[in-house]
C-alpha cells in the first residue's frame, strides 16, 4: 500500500484559465523589471520536435560519433612563418582542429586559440601543422606517428592569421558577400578565446557561431555573423556546398568526412563514445542551432535589471534550509553555470507568449500589453489567443500611456506571434498561481521533489520568484529518492517500468 496526502477536492492544473492568467501576470512583472528579451542565439534544438529546449529539458546519454582531426591550410605561408620566427617554409602549413560534430564544419567561420598558451609548428606525417605544444605527443599518437617540433610561439602571435576552408572553393571576401555579412568581418581567421582548453583535441577550436554557445560569444566579440545553415528539420539550406544541400546533419557527417579524406584535409578519424544531450521527450539527440528566441536574463546589472544569479546564490546560502544538506551545493552549482533561460518553444499547443509584431517588424511585448492579454485569458483561457484577433486581445491596452511601447508602433497592423512558454516557466509560477492565490502565504514552508528538480522545478521557481518578488519562494527544500525497478533503474512512465 502507498499512503498519499493531498487536497483532492481542490486540485490545480496549469491549463486552468486562472492559473494561465497568473502565469502571465508573473511574466508581466519580469518584463517590467527588464528581465525579458528576444535575441538570435545558439540554443539547444530538438530536430524531432522542431523546437528550442532549455537545460532542464535535456537528458544525457552515451552516444557514438565520428571524431575527426582536420587540417585547414594557412592562407599566407610567409605570415605564419614570421609568427614562429622562421624565415621560410618549404610546404604550405596547416592549422589542425578536432571535432566530434563534422556536420558543423560547413558553418565554420573561425578557429580559436588560447592567447597565453604555447603553440608548436610540427612536422607530422609529412605535413607541417600547428597544434598546442602541450598536445603534440597526444595528436601524434592518434596515427602512431613521430612529430618533430620546428618552432613554438604564444597563441597571441597566431591571432589574425588567415586560412582556407576545406569545403569551399571561394575566397573569404566572396563568402562574406554570399552571407550578406560585414565585408570587414574576420572570416576564416585565427581568433582569441578564453574558453579554449588544452585538455583534449589540438588546442585549436573549430568555431561555428551559429552552432555553439561559446562559438556564438566568440563570433559576436569578433564581429562575425551568427551563421546557421541548418533548418528547423535538421537539414542544410542552400547556403552550403551543393552536394550537402537538403541533407540531414546526421546523414551529412559521413559525406563530409569522405570529402575531407578525398581532398587530403583529414588527418585522422575514429569513432568515440561520449555523453551527449538528448531531448527529454523523444530521447533523440539535439543540436545547437541559432534561432530567434525569448530569454530571461540571469546576469542583470543590478540597476536596470536584477541579477538573478547573484540573488539566487545569496538566497541558497542564507535563506533556505536543505534536506539533505548536499542539496545546497547541487543547486548552487546549477545556478553558477546556467546560461540565460530560453523560455520560448515552437510547439502547437501551450500557453502563448503574448508578443505582437507590426508590419515593420516592431515587437510589442510590454508589462501593460501582457496584462491586457492576461485579463482576456482569465475569462476565456489561452485558447483566446488562437480565436481572438490582435485588436480584441488588446482591447484593454492603451499604447499612449505605456512608457515601454515601441516608438512608431503601428497598432492597426499588429499580428500575433505563436511561440509558447517553456512548460517549466508555467510550473515555476505555482508559488504565485497556487500558493498566493489560495491565501497560503509567501514564501512556502516546504518544496519537495527528486534530485532531478535542482535543475528543474526548484531552480525555475527560485528564478521567477527572485525576479518578481526579490526573495526565494520556499524556506526549505527537501530532496527525496526514487523508487527503482529490479535493475536499479528509476521507475518512470517513459521506461514503462
Amino acid at each position: 500500500r502507498l499512503l498519499t496526502l493531498a487536497d483532492y477536492d481542490h486540485p490545480y492544473r496549469t491549463m486552468d484559465p486562472a492559473y494561465e492568467a497568473e502565469t502571465l501576470e508573473l511574466f508581466a512583472q519580469l518584463v517590467e523589471k527588464n528581465l525579458v528579451y528576444r535575441a538570435l542565439k545558439s540554443v539547444h534544438w530538438s530536430i524531432e520536435n522542431r523546437t528550442a529546449l532549455a537545460e532542464a529539458e535535456l537528458e544525457y546519454y552515451e552516444r557514438e560519433d565520428e571524431s575527426v582531426y582536420v587540417e585547414f591550410e594557412a592562407a599566407d605561408k610567409a605570415a605564419l612563418a614570421r609568427a614562429f620566427g622562421l624565415e621560410d617554409l618549404d610546404r604550405t602549413p596547416t592549422f589542425m582542429i578536432w571535432t566530434t560534430t563534422p556536420w558543423t564544419l560547413p558553418a565554420n567561420l573561425a578557429i580559436a586559440v588560447q592567447p597565453q598558451a604555447e603553440y608548436a609548428l610540427i612536422d607530422l606525417a609529412g605535413s607541417l601543422t600547428v597544434v598546442a605544444a602541450k598536445l603534440v605527443e597526444r595528436v601524434a599518437s592518434r596515427t602512431d606517428s613521430k612529430a618533430r617540433t620546428l618552432a613554438t610561439c604564444p597563441g597571441e602571435r597566431l591571432v589574425g592569421l588567415r586560412y582556407r576552408h576545406p569545403l569551399y572553393d571561394e575566397p573569404a571576401e566572396a563568402r562574406l558577400r554570399a552571407l550578406g555579412a560585414d565585408p570587414k568581418a574576420p572570416l576564416w581567421t585565427i581568433v582569441p578565446a578564453e574558453h579554449v582548453t588544452l585538455e583534449d583535441g589540438t588546442g585549436l577550436v573549430h568555431t561555428a557561431p551559429g552552432h555553439g554557445r561559446e562559438d556564438e560569444l566568440v563570433g559576436r566579440a569578433c564581429g562575425l555573423p551568427i551563421y546557421c545553415p541548418v533548418r528547423d528539420d535538421g537539414s542544410y539550406d542552400r547556403s552550403v556546398p551543393e552536394h550537402l544541400q537538403g541533407l540531414r546533419v546526421w546523414e551529412a557527417n559521413a559525406r563530409i568526412v569522405e570529402q575531407l579524406r578525398d581532398s587530403g584535409h583529414l588527418h585522422h578519424s575514429e569513432r568515440v563514445r561520449h555523453s551527449y544531450p538528448h531531448d527529454w521527450r523523444g530521447k533523440s539527440p539535439v543540436i545547437f542551432r541559432a534561432t530567434e528566441q525569448w530569454f530571461i536574463r540571469v546576469d542583470g546589472d543590478g540597476a536596470e535589471a536584477p541579477n538573478l544569479r547573484r540573488l539566487g546564490l545569496e538566497a541558497t546560502q542564507r535563506d533556505i534550509e536543505f534536506i539533505p544538506p548536499w542539496g545546497r551545493s547541487r543547486l548552487q552549482g546549477m545556478l553558477e553555470s546556467r546560461p540565460d533561460w530560453c523560455i520560448s518553444r515552437q510547439r502547437a499547443w501551450g500557453l502563448p507568449i503574448p508578443a505582437f509584431v507590426d508590419r515593420e517588424g516592431r515587437v510589442l511585448l510590454t508589462a501593460a500589453s501582457v496584462r491586457a492579454v492576461a485579463k482576456v485569458v482569465r475569462e476565456e483561457g489561452s485558447d483566446a489567443w488562437f480565436t481572438r484577433s490582435a485588436s480584441e486581445l488588446l482591447a484593454g491596452y492603451d499604447a499612449a500611456s505605456d512608457p515601454q511601447a515601441p516608438q512608431g508602433l503601428d497598432l492597426a497592423s499588429l499580428e500575433k506571434t505563436y511561440d509558447i512558454f517553456d512548460v517549466w516557466f508555467e510550473s515555476g509560477s505555482s508559488w504565485r498561481a497556487v500558493m498566493q492565490q489560495r491565501g497560503f502565504g509567501f514564501p512556502c514552508d516546504l518544496y519537495l521533489e527528486g534530485s532531478d528538480q535542482h535543475r528543474g522545478w526548484f531552480q525555475v521557481s527560485l528564478l521567477t520568484a527572485l525576479g518578481a518578488e526579490g526573495r526565494a519562494p520556499f524556506r526549505t527544500l527537501l530532496t527525496h529518492g526514487f523508487m527503482v525497478d529490479k535493475d536499479g533503474r528509476a521507475m518512470s512512465k517513459s521506461l514503462g517500468n
